[in-house]
C-alpha cells in the first residue's frame, strides 16, 4: 500500500490518505516470489501496514500457510496483544513504532494522535510475545526542554529492553507543517542552502543539527541529547 490517513506535523506526505492493494493481489505476489525465487521472509514496505484490523486479520490468515517470516510498520494506537498474537502465529517477527517521544506534551505538538499509554502498552505487548520492537524516536521538536527530555528517559524505564532504538533529530521537510513554521519565524531563510545541507533527505551529522527548534540554547541541546541516550541505552 502507499500513503498514510494521518497528518503528523513533521511528515512530508506527496499525497493525502492511502491506498491499499487487496489481500489476494499481494498473496499472489508472495507466492510469486517464493515459488520462481525461493524467498524466506519479506518487508512490507508500506508506510503504516496495520491501518485497518480486519484487512490485517486477512492478511494472516493468507500468510500463515506460506511459512514466511515478514515484518511491517505499525502504529501504538492500532494494536492490541491479540492482533500481535496472530501477526506472530502467522510469521511476523518484528514490528516498526514511530513512537517519537516520551512525552505527551510533545506528541500532542506533533499532532501524532496517540498517548505515552499507548506507547507503554503496545510496546509491553510486543515484546511479551516475542516479537522485535523497532522503535523510531525523535528528539528535537518544537516545544522541546529539558523536562519533554527527561520524560523520554522516564517512558523508556517503564519498558522491559526493547532492543532497536532508532533516534534522530527534527529536521523540517517541504510539505509539512514545522517547515511553514521554520520559515515563517525566519529559522529557515534561505530554503536552497537548507535542501542542500540535507544529507540523503534527512540531516544525519548529529555533531551539528541545520536548525534548533526547541526552548533549549544550541550549545547545550546536544549534550542534553547525548545524556539521554546514555542513560536509555546504558
Amino acid at each position: 500500500g502507499r500513503g498514510c490517513p494521518y497528518s503528523c506535523h513533521f511528515c512530508s506526505k506527496t499525497f493525502s490518505g492511502a491506498r491499499f492493494r487487496s489481500v489476494d493481489n499481494i498473496i499472489k505476489e508472495v507466492v510469486l516470489l517464493k515459488e520462481k525465487y525461493g524467498i524466506k521472509g519479506l518487508f512490507f514496505a508500506d508506510e503504516l501496514l496495520l491501518v485497518n484490523k480486519k484487512r490485517v486479520y486477512e492478511l494472516c490468515d493468507a500468510m500463515e500457510p506460506l511459512k514466511l517470516k515478514w515484518c511491517c510498520q505499525g502504529r501504538v494506537n492500532l494494536v492490541d496483544y491479540e492482533l500481535l498474537k496472530r501477526m506472530k502465529k502467522a510469521g511476523c517477527v518484528a514490528v516498526g513504532y514511530g513512537v517519537e517521544s516520551g512525552s505527551q506534551s510533545i506528541l500532542d505538538n506533533m499532532k501524532k494522535g496517540t498517548t505515552v499509554e499507548q506507547g507503554v502498552k503496545a510496546l509491553k505487548d510486543t515484546v511479551k510475545l516475542g516479537l522485535r520492537p523497532v522503535v523510531q524516536m525523535m528528539y528535537g521538536y518544537p516545544g522541546e526542554s529539558y523536562q519533554t527530555i527527561q520524560e523520554t528517559i522516564d517512558f523508556f524505564k517503564r519498558l522491559p529492553y526493547v532492543g532497536y532504538v532508532d533516534f534522530s533529530i527534527t529536521t523540517p521537510l517541504p510539505g509539512t507543517r514545522i517547515w511553514e513554521d521554520a520559515k515563517a519565524s525566519g529559522i529557515i531563510n534561505d530554503e536552497e542552502k537548507f535542501l542542500e545541507g540535507l544529507a540523503g533527505g534527512y540531516w544525519s551529522k548529529i555533531d551539528s543539527p541545520p536548525t534548533n527548534l526547541t526552548e533549549i540554547k544550541a550549545e547545550e541541546f546536544l549534550p542534553l541529547v547525548r545524556k539521554m541516550e546514555k542513560e536509555i541505552f546504558y
